[in-house]
C-alpha cells in the first residue's frame, strides 16, 4: 500500500512539473508574440514616417492609373479599376501585334476578333496607341495639321473663350475623367472640326468620343483620329439630324430582332404608345449609362 502511495505521489509531482513547464513555455510564447507585434508596429510606424518624410503617396494596387494622358484628372476616385475583371497577361502584346498585322493586311475580321476577345485594362499601355494605329489606316495625313489649324483659326484666343459648335448635344456633355485643361482642349478640337467639316449639322457622338480619346492621346492625335473617322468611306460617326433619327429606328429593329424579350418588356412598360420615343436617347444608354471601363472596351 505504501508503495502505491509513493508511486501516485511521484506521478503527481511529475505531472505538476510538466504543467509548470508547459505554462512557462506558453507564457514565453505570449511574450515572444507580443514582442513581434510591437516590432511590427514599430516597423510600420517607421515605414509610415518614411513615406511622410519623402512625401510619397500610399496607393492601393487597384488605384494605379498610369497609362493615361496628362489631360486626365488622375485623382478621380471613379478612375480606379480592379484587375480581377480583366484578362491582362503576358500575351497582351502578342494580341496587339495581331491587331497591327490585321490592319496592315486589311484583314478586318482578325482585327475585330482580337479586339472583341481581349479585355485589356482601361489604362493598359496597349491602349495608348491602339486607336491611333487603327485610325492611321483611315487618315494618312502627314505632319501636325492640328497645330497649324489651331494657330490659323484660334490664334492667341484664350481656350476658355472658345465656344462649342451647335452640332453637339448640350444636354449630354460627357467629359468623364478629363481635367479642366482636358475639357478645354476638347472644346478647342470641336471648334476646329466645326471649321474643317462645315457639313456636320448634328453629331452628338463627337463630344464623348473625343473625351475618351483624350484620355489616351494628345489633342493633335485625337483630332487626327476623329478626322479619319469622319472622312472615311464607311459611316462611323453620325453627322446629321436625319441620320440620327434613322439610327434610332435601326436600334429599335436590332433590339426587336436580337433582344426580343427586352423589346417586349419595353413595349409593355413604356408610358407612351410610340415605342420609337423610347430609343430617342439610345446613344446615352452607352456613353452615359455605362461605367467608363465598359465604354473603353466596346469602343
Amino acid at each position: 500500500m505504501h508503495a502505491v502511495i509513493e508511486r501516485d505521489k511521484l506521478i503527481s509531482d511529475s505531472s505538476q512539473k510538466e504543467e509548470d513547464k508547459n505554462e512557462k513555455e506558453e507564457k514565453k510564447e505570449v511574450v515572444d508574440t507580443q514582442e513581434e507585434i510591437v516590432n511590427s508596429q514599430e516597423e510600420l510606424g517607421n515605414s509610415l514616417e518614411e513615406v511622410l518624410n519623402n512625401q510619397y503617396e500610399i496607393v492601393a494596387a487597384e488605384t494605379v492609373v498610369s497609362g493615361f494622358s496628362e489631360l486626365v484628372d488622375k485623382s478621380a476616385r471613379e478612375i480606379t479599376f480592379s484587375e480581377e475583371y480583366y484578362t491582362s497577361n503576358t500575351n497582351d502584346y502578342d494580341s496587339y501585334g495581331a491587331v497591327m498585322t490585321g490592319l496592315k493586311n486589311n484583314d478586318l475580321a482578325v482585327v475585330k476578333h482580337v479586339l472583341r476577345t481581349n479585355s485589356w485594362l482601361p489604362n493598359h499601355p496597349c491602349r495608348e496607341t491602339l486607336w491611333m494605329q487603327i485610325c492611321k489606316y483611315l487618315h494618312k495625313a502627314k505632319g501636325d495639321v492640328y497645330t497649324e489649324l489651331e494657330g490659323d483659326l484660334l490664334g492667341d484666343r484664350k481656350i476658355k473663350d472658345v465656344q462649342l459648335p451647335s452640332f453637339v448635344d448640350f444636354d449630354n456633355l460627357m467629359t468623364y475623367h478629363l481635367s479642366v485643361d482636358g475639357v478645354q482642349q476638347l472644346h478647342k478640337i470641336l471648334a476646329i472640326l466645326h471649321h474643317t467639316n462645315p457639313d456636320i449639322t448634328y453629331s452628338p457622338l463627337l463630344y464623348p468620343l473625343l473625351g475618351i480619346f483624350l484620355h489616351y492621346m494628345t489633342p493633335s492625335d485625337a483630332y487626327n483620329c476623329i478626322y479619319g473617322l469622319l472622312t472615311s468611306k464607311e459611316t462611323f460617326i453620325i453627322q446629321t439630324k436625319v441620320a440620327y433619327e434613322a439610327s434610332k429606328r435601326v436600334m429599335r429593329d436590332l433590339t426587336k430582332k436580337f433582344a426580343k424579350s427586352a423589346y417586349v418588356h419595353l413595349v409593355r412598360n413604356c408610358n407612351t404608345k410610340d415605342i420609337d420615343t423610347v430609343f430617342d436617347s439610345w446613344l446615352w444608354w452607352l456613353f452615359s449609362g455605362l461605367p467608363f471601363h465598359y465604354m473603353v472596351h466596346f469602343n
